[in-house]
């Protein structure tokens, strides 16, 4: 008679997972491999197939749609166990170790963002990010607020707190991070219809008069994204007014200057200055030379063009930060100064009437 040998994919206890708030309306195969991210796609079909991975205790497809509070069941080869062993989504710390608001779970404060929140609400996180902070990768800005929320958000299989939009290392300003699926979807949605304004700082080389459009498209190259003279595109509009002119350190003309996207390109700004003669003084990659300090590129605005609910503001507005207020004015003077301070204070001129 011959042995019977159990199927391997049944020698191991399931591990479940509980699908919260932010998992609700997203395909099942993506939210596992969120939760197992060492699982390859083959492996996951195969699991699917054989009745290995169940919704609900049923039978289920990668495309099936899961909803707050089912439970996913995936039991895993046996060999496979050690490899893909998911964490638990939104598991609850010891007694004693939760953190408080501003510190990580070993009672250390989060240095990138203490203090440095603009607005916290339920759905979205608005920060300040100084020159030279990473906002991805170890170290970054998204690890500090990741822990930050680590506590307080509901727990999710497939959503964790991340940046809604983009901003260089060098660069500073305001960014907002998603604190929940929905607060995340909607700021996309209003970047996709193009009505959010942000409005940028930047010092530029030479002497720019009155307004501008750049609107060439930006293109990508081998080391860095660039404009392409003679090519237009509504998604690479950027609007430009100057607001004070100056000298750098060597005498060479400068201007102080407002510059205006919607949902913008990758160093959209950089490559718009760049093509049109005037590129951010010590932007090297863009030929803006070098300057003490680097270049000044700072987030200073996010307007909505009508208030939302969801996001819960219609304008964000952050400072100059105060060692760039002081390279401003020792290359403009008190007219720099007094730019920065209006622009501030209003939130940033708008450049144009709303459509």
């Amino acid at each position: 008679m011959s042995e019977y040998r159990m199927n391997p994919l049944q020698q191991r206890e399931p591990q479940r997972l509980t699908a919260g708030r932010d998992d609700a309306g997203r395909r099942l195969d993506r939210i596992v491999r969120r939760a197992f991210p060492s699982l390859s796609l083959s492996l996951l079909h195969r699991l699917m197939r054989t009745g290995a991975i169940r919704l609900n205790e049923t039978r289920c497809t990668a495309a099936s749609r899961v909803a707050e509070g089912d439970v996913i069941t995936v039991r895993l080869p046996a060999e496979d166990v050690a490899m893909h062993t998911a964490p638990q989504a939104g598991g609850t710390a010891d007694a004693g170790d939760i953190a408080e608001p501003g510190e990580s779970r070993d009672g250390r404060s989060e240095p990138l963002i203490e203090g440095r929140i603009l607005l916290e609400n339920e759905h979205i996180l608005a920060v300040h990010k100084r020159r030279g902070t990473l906002v991805h990768g170890e170290g970054s800005l998204a690890e500090s607020v990741s822990r930050y929320l680590s506590e307080s958000l509901p727990p999710s299989l497939s959503f964790s707190p991340g940046p809604l939009h983009r901003l260089d290392r060098n660069s500073s300003g305001v960014i907002l991070f998603g604190k929940s699926i929905e607060g995340a979807r909607r700021f996309s949605q209003l970047l996709r219809e193009r009505t959010v304004i942000k409005r940028y700082v930047a010092v530029l080389s030479g002497a720019l008069r009155g307004d501008a459009s750049w609107d060439q498209a930006i293109a990508r190259d081998h080391r860095a994204m660039r404009s392409t003279a003679g090519e237009r595109g509504d998604d690479a509009l950027t609007r430009v007014r100057s607001l004070a002119h100056g000298k750098d350190h060597r005498g060479a003309p400068l201007t102080l200057a407002l510059c205006e996207i919607h949902s913008g390109r990758t160093h959209q700004i950089r490559a718009h200055a760049a093509e049109a003669g005037t590129p951010l003084a010590g932007d090297a990659k863009y030929g803006g030379g070098s300057i003490l300090g680097g270049y000044v590129l700072h987030a200073l605005s996010i307007e909505l063009l009508e208030p939302d609910p969801i996001l819960g503001f219609r304008v964000l507005v952050d400072p100059v930060e105060q060692a760039t207020q002081e390279r401003i004015e020792r290359w403009f003077g008190p007219d720099g100064q007094r730019a920065v301070r209006t622009v501030a204070q209003i939130g940033g001129k708008r450049l144009h009437s709303p459509p």
